[in-house]
């Protein structure tokens, strides 16, 4: 389900973000039929133990987040395992240390880059299509409780007419909620008025209306098989609270028509 990767050169560090990703040259593992001669490399977004911010279990959602974002209708960018080895660390810690930070050899969390100039959506490239695409995002990000899509953070892009959703690291926030909220409570999670996307589709949906349907069915149509092969194809050490996002997801499916309701009733 997941490519491995290697690192094998850094070329820059995204120094504004609050985990100070980096990007880097790696080359896929383990595939026979590549010459050595002619390897394929690929650039990847890559967060590592040693990136402030960075936990094992952070690692995990940037991941897990990403493959559910996807087989939930999301664009995002290819995900992959990143191996980085002591020899990339060594290599890139003049680099980084600028950055407050060494990286930890390991198995890291990657993205594949999407490229410079990119700019997030705006009200003037909003079309019928787009519309859908942000009512994906929207609703993925409630139900899957992610706060990190907001105007100061938009963790998302337009690329040739498509809306790229990236950063998963802080999904499934009910972990840590004290006490638990009603999962379907969109209103009460505090996710939704600062969601990037809530005062356009909440414009939307006085104006032309919002189908949550395709989203939802969608949901629906995730198979306890399918999540649990999801969480199972990071490293087991990430996966500590595996177990309760799949029975979250598991609870969710079956909520059709409460979601529905709620995901309108949080944009009134």
């Amino acid at each position: 389900m997941l490519e491995r990767w290697e690192a094998e050169r850094l070329d820059n560090v995204f120094g504004d973000g609050r985990t100070k990703p980096f990007v880097a040259e790696c080359s896929l593992v383990d595939v026979a039929e590549i010459s050595p001669s002619d390897p394929e490399t690929e650039r990847f977004v890559v967060k590592s133990l040693g990136n402030p911010h960075v936990t094992e279990f952070s690692l995990f959602n940037e991941v897990v987040g990403n493959l559910l974002a996807r087989r939930l209708g999301l664009n995002t960018p290819e995900p992959a395992l990143i191996k980085i080895t002591e020899n990339f660390a060594e290599a890139a810690h003049s680099t980084v240390a600028r950055y407050s930070y060494s990286i930890v050899p390991g198995t890291a969390a990657g993205a594949a880059f999407l490229g410079t100039g990119l700019l997030p959506p705006s009200a003037g490239v909003i079309s019928g299509d787009t519309l859908e695409q942000l009512v994906r995002i929207y609703a993925f990000d409630l139900v899957m409780q992610n706060p990190d899509r907001r105007v100061d953070k938009p963790n998302c892009m337009v690329q040739r007419g498509n809306v790229i959703a990236f950063d998963f690291e802080l999904c499934f926030s009910f972990i840590f909620a004290i006490p638990a909220a009603d999962p379907c409570d969109f209103c009460s999670h505090g996710i939704a008025r600062r969601h990037l996307f809530h005062s356009v589709l909440s414009s939307a949906l006085s104006k032309v209306g919002i189908d949550w349907q395709p989203f939802l069915k969608s949901l629906k149509a995730l198979s306890d098989e399918q999540v649990h092969n999801i969480t199972l194809s990071v490293p087991s050490e990430w996966a500590t609270f595996a177990g309760k996002i799949e029975q979250h997801i598991k609870f969710m499916r079956t909520q059709e028509a409460r979601i529905e309701l709620e995901l309108h009733r949080s944009l009134r």
